[in-house]
């Protein structure tokens, strides 16, 4: 295949290149429409093993294991929401399994508080692993109080600029905040 088979990536741009989102300090996101690539098994593989290998194996009571046990259960809830399939097999840590089972449990509560905070850019325009990242915060906002807003919120930002982008951790800090003013309201 010719490069000029490709098409020219200019063909359609921003109706005013001065309204780049990224450029404000302000930050809003702004509707785009990307194409989202049909990904093979081999694809999710590859996406699934980099998860894993942010997430070592280590003892469920060690120093840091919380991080752990979050990022365990992002690689099983993406897992299962490309596959559209759940995954049976366990984890031997007790967090990441009331993480991934809370969320599937809790789904439909979650994704509408979503879609709430969420009003200009619904929840199947967000990237899977936003949605993922977004859904296990809102999980431990409405059902885990021992842990404050402030640790959840910040793990869900590490979460996003570990695996996803900066401009999806503050989009994701946006929403979690709008949600955590509701459900945790003093």
């Amino acid at each position: 295949m010719k490069d000029d088979d490709l098409g020219d990536p200019l063909d359609d741009p921003l109706e005013d290149p001065q309204d780049d989102p990224l450029g404000d300090e302000d930050f809003t996101h702004q509707a785009i429409s990307l194409p989202i690539p049909e990904l093979d098994d081999q694809d999710v593989e590859v996406i699934l093993d980099s998860i894993e290998l942010a997430a070592p194996n280590v003892d469920p009571g060690a120093i840091g294991s919380y991080r752990e046990s979050r990022v365990r259960a992002l690689s099983r809830l993406y897992e299962i929401s490309i596959k559209n399939t759940v995954v049976a097999d366990r984890f031997d840590d007790s967090l990441a399994n009331l993480l991934v089972d809370g969320v599937l449990a809790n789904l439909e509560q979650i994704n509408l508080l979503i879609e709430q905070a969420n009003i200009d850019w619904g929840l199947e325009r967000m990237p899977v692993i936003d949605q993922v990242i977004a859904k296990i915060a809102v999980f431990e906002l409405l059902k885990r109080r021992e842990t404050s807003v402030a640790v959840i919120l910040d793990e869900a930002i590490d979460l996003a600029n570990r695996f996803s982008t900066e401009s999806s951790a503050r989009f994701i800090n946006g929403i979690l905040a709008s949600i955590a003013s509701t459900v945790r309201a003093p």
